[in-house]
């Protein structure tokens, strides 16, 4: 298979972000309507715990849009990966995946040695994956699918610092400038230059790479958020 899976986010809000499929299917690649998607999400903790997010349903044999949640500002990964559908006059090897039209669902070739036109419902052959893109962490090992097309994104959320970056920025304004005396040295103004700050870096986390960093400095500025009063939980 020669495609290249290609996601990108259209577009985030305080809960939600929307991701769509630009992979270049036909031509010399196979069609959408021959392989099945799946999509999922992730919160990323400092400690690289990994949590699921919830990801509005959708069809795997159809889909090329997906909406997930988004969690608390900060490390989020996400997961894509497209699965060839099952063909019974093609040889497959252990580990590698295919979809099912008959059965609707993902299923894993277990058996050693490599055969082909056996029924995924052969228990001796085939085991039920519910979630194709928990295979990926098997890439570049022995474990690996010689056939899982998949891409891994990684992103620092910065919406709801956003947001309290503006409500601090109208609050110092109002309350700290009434008269034309505006004071950086209130704590106000103290906590609202902070969260500006950390709202910079965090964005400059996400186009560096530094995922872990931006995790730490997320958790920073919701302190501040919180300080300030600015973060509606």
């Amino acid at each position: 298979m020669a495609l290249t899976a290609n996601t990108t986010r259209t577009a985030v809000t305080l809960t939600n972000s929307n991701w769509l499929d630009e992979t270049v299917y036909g031509g010399a690649n196979p069609l959408r309507t021959a392989v099945a998607v799946f999509f999922t999400a992730y919160k990323v903790n400092e400690d690289q715990v990994e949590t699921p997010l919830a990801v509005q349903a959708f069809d795997p044999k159809v889909a090329t849009t997906f909406v997930s949640t988004n969690g608390i500002d900060g490390w989020h990964k996400y997961y894509f990966a497209i699965v060839n559908d099952w063909l019974v006059g093609t040889t497959y090897n252990r580990y590698d995946l295919v979809w099912s039209p008959t059965e609707e669902a993902f299923y894993e070739y277990i058996n050693v040695t490599p055969s082909a036109g056996n029924v995924v419902t052969n228990p001796l052959f085939f085991l039920l994956v519910p979630d194709p893109t928990t295979k990926i962490a098997n890439a570049g090992t022995a474990l690996a699918s010689g056939n899982l097309i998949f891409q891994v994104i990684q992103k620092v959320v910065s919406f709801s610092t956003s947001i309290c970056y503006l409500k601090a920025a109208a609050k110092h304004a109002k309350e700290d400038c009434a008269g034309g005396n505006c004071s950086c040295d209130s704590r106000l103004g103290r906590l609202y230059h902070r969260i500006r700050d950390l709202f910079s870096l965090l964005a400059v986390n996400e186009t560096t790479g530094q995922f872990i960093e931006g995790e730490r400095n997320a958790r920073l500025a919701e302190k501040y958020c919180d300080d300030c009063g600015c973060l509606t939980r």
